[in-house]
């Protein structure tokens, strides 16, 4: 491994492989493949103040919210293709990437809704589809 970004290929986040599992249930609800759930289902994520719901970015997507995120990823990786394979990493987790989200804090009764977000897996207490 030459630098991080090869190191942190290498890596796996089980909590983030598990929202992207639950993501592809609502996208079969979605497409009417599964009929458990409305159409309008929605990925749920809950953090300890919040609940977002919103769906996951394709990054081979082509509107402006897929092509805003890709870009971010993209220079990420560029940035830890400069960095040194021997620094020590403080986490693993990684970002989940969401679209067209609502988020629900705890503590008030209001929402906002927000084009996009990235929400760290280690934040994550939850996943639902609603």
């Amino acid at each position: 491994m030459n630098n991080l970004a090869d190191r942190l290929n290498t890596t796996f986040d089980v909590k983030g492989a598990m929202i992207s599992s639950v993501y592809a249930f609502v996208k079969l609800c979605q497409t009417g493949e599964c009929e458990s759930l409305n159409k309008d289902a929605k990925l749920i994520i809950f953090t300890h103040s919040a609940q977002i719901r919103g769906d996951l970015v394709d990054t081979e997507g082509s509107d402006s919210v897929d092509v805003i995120v890709d870009t971010i990823q993209q220079a990420q990786e560029k940035l830890l293709q400069d960095l040194s394979a021997d620094i020590t990493l403080t986490t693993q987790c990684h970002p989940i990437s969401l679209k067209n989200v609502t988020i629900m804090p705890y503590a008030t009764n209001g929402s906002t809704t927000v084009q996009f977000m990235q929400v760290f897996t280690d934040q994550i207490v939850g996943v639902s589809v609603g």
